[in-house]
C-alpha cells in the first residue's frame, strides 16, 4: 500500500470474530434476491443503487490489514463504488472470492426472467451485512427506485466504535464474566448424522432446504403461542430443542440464537454485521411440556438480548461455533417504486460455521422453515427429513399442547 495515508476504523467485535474465522480462507457470504415486476430501466436501477451505496458507508468499505497488524481496519471509500452486471452469460451469484481490500464489496447482477420481470441478485461479504441488513437494503433499493430515501444518522463505523467502547467501560469485565460462568457443553450431533460424509465435500459448505408451512398450521401455532404468552419464535425454538433432545438423548441442549444488535431506535437503520448468536440452554427430561420450554426460551432470549454486547465467543467456547443455530425473521412487504412491484425472494447471511441452522421466516406469503446444513457433513435428504420432523412435532403441539415432550410422534409419514 506504499505510504498511502487514510482514516481507518476499528472492526466491531462481530467483525473481528468473523475475520478470524475466515482469515486465509473462503469469504463468508451475504446474499439476497429481489424480484422486480414492471417496466424496469436498467440505468434507473444503476442510479438507485448508486444512491443507496452513497447513503450507507458500509457498502463502500474495504478492509485493509497494515504491516504488523493481525486485524484489518475499516476503510470507507469516498465514492459509491459497486458493480452491476446486466444479463451476464452466467447469472449465478459470485462464488465468495471478494477482494475485501480493494473492493467493490457491493455487487449486483440483474437478470431478465420474462418480458416485464427481473431478478436482482445482491452479493456482499458477511463482514458488511447480516440478514436484517439484507432486508433493510431491499427496502432501501425500493425507496431509491422511487426517488426516496435519505442517509441515517448512524453509520456502521459508529456502531462498531460503540460496541468496542462498551467492552472498554468500567465493569465490562464483570459483565463478560456472567457469560463465562454460563459456559456449557455443545451438542454432539454425530448420533443424528449419517455414517458417511457426502462425497466430494471438504470444509464448511453451507446449503439449504426449505419447507413452507400450511396456512392452517401457521395460524394454529400463532394462536397457541399467544395463549401461552410467548412469541412464536420461542415455540418454534422449543420444537427444535425437543427434536434434538429426543434424537440425541442428551439432557442438555445448547442452541445459538440470533440476536440483532440494533436494539435501540437510533440503530434501526444501520447496515452491517450487527447480529451475533447467543447461547440458549435447555435442560430437558421426562415429564416436560412445551408450554414450560417455550416460556423458558422467552426468558432466556429476552435476557440474552439485554446483555448481548458483553458476549464474546472466545470467552464462552474454544469451538469454532455453535453446532446448532436458530433464528426467526420477519420479512415486511417492500414499498412500491412507481410502476414497479418488488419482493424479497430470498436472503441469507453466514457469519459463523454451523452443522444445522433452523430458520423460521414469516412474511406476507406465510410462515416457512429453512434448514441450513453443512454439506460436508449432511446431505439434502437428511436435511429435508429433519424439516419434516419439525413440522410433524409442531402439528402435535398445536393439536395436543399438554402432551409431554417424550410422547410426541416424530416419525414423518
Amino acid at each position: 500500500m506504499g505510504d498511502t495515508v487514510f482514516e481507518g476504523f476499528r472492526l466491531s467485535p462481530q467483525q473481528r470474530r468473523l475475520w478470524r474465522l475466515q482469515d486465509g480462507g473462503r469469504v463468508y457470504p451475504a446474499r439476497a434476491v429481489l424480484a422486480l415486476e414492471g417496466d424496469l430501466d436498467p440505468e434507473g436501477l444503476r442510479r438507485a443503487l448508486e444512491a443507496v451505496v452513497a447513503r450507507h458507508e458500509v457498502l463502500r468499505t474495504t478492509y485493509c490489514r497494515l504491516p504488523g497488524m493481525d486485524l484489518p481496519v475499516q476503510r470507507i471509500g469516498e465514492h459509491p463504488v459497486f458493480s452491476l452486471d446486466v444479463d451476464p452469460p452466467a447469472a449465478e451469484p459470485p462464488s465468495g472470492a471478494e477482494d475485501l481490500e480493494n473492493g467493490p464489496v457491493a455487487r449486483f447482477v440483474l437478470v431478465r426472467t420474462a418480458a416485464r420481470e427481473h431478478r436482482l441478485r445482491i452479493s456482499l461479504p458477511a463482514l458488511a451485512a447480516d440478514e436484517p441488513s439484507l432486508r433493510f437494503l431491499a427496502s432501501e433499493i425500493a425507496l431509491a427506485l422511487g426517488g426516496r430515501g435519505e442517509a441515517g444518522e448512524v453509520q456502521y463505523a459508529d456502531f462498531a466504535e460503540w460496541q468496542n467502547e462498551i467492552l472498554e467501560e468500567e465493569g465490562a469485565q464483570e459483565r463478560r464474566e456472567v457469560w463465562r460462568a454460563s459456559r456449557a457443553s455443545l451438542p454432539d450431533l454425530s448420533p443424528l448424522r449419517g455414517r458417511t460424509s457426502p462425497a466430494g465435500r471438504t470444509g464448511f459448505a453451507p446449503a439449504w432446504e426449505s419447507l413452507p408451512l400450511p396456512g392452517d398450521l401457521a395460524a394454529a401455532a400463532e394462536e397457541q403461542a399467544g395463549r401461552w404468552g410467548v412469541p412464536l419464535a420461542a415455540l418454534l425454538l422449543g420444537c427444535w430443542q425437543t427434536l434434538l433432545w429426543r434424537s440425541l438423548r442428551q439432557p442438555e441442549i445448547v442452541v445459538g440464537c440470533l440476536a440483532d444488535g440494533r436494539r435501540i431506535e437510533p440503530l434501526r437503520g444501520v447496515l452491517g454485521l450487527c447480529a451475533r448468536s447467543l447461547p440458549v440452554r435447555a435442560t430437558l427430561g421426562r415429564g416436560f411440556r412445551m408450554e414450560d420450554l417455550a416460556g423458558a426460551n422467552r426468558t432466556a432470549m429476552e435476557e440474552g438480548r439485554t446483555r448481548q454486547e458483553h458476549f464474546l465467543w472466545e470467552d464462552w467456547s474454544e469451538a469454532p461455533g455453535f453446532p446448532v443455530l436458530f433464528d426467526f425473521a420477519e420479512v415486511p412487504p417492500l414499498p412500491g417504486a412507481g410502476g414497479l412491484r418488488l419482493a424479497l425472494v430470498s436472503h441469507r447471511a453466514v457469519h459463523e460455521p454451523f452443522e444445522l441452522r433452523l430458520s423460521a421466516v414469516r412474511s406476507a406469503g406465510g410462515l416457512g422453515l429453512e434448514l441450513g446444513y453443512d454439506a460436508s457433513r449432511w446431505n439434502a435428504a437428511e436435511a429435508a427429513a429433519l424439516l419434516g420432523r419439525v413440522e410433524r412435532l409442531l402439528r402435535g403441539v398445536v393439536a395436543a399442547p399438554e402432551t409431554r415432550l417424550e410422547d410426541f410422534d416424530l416419525l414423518t409419514e
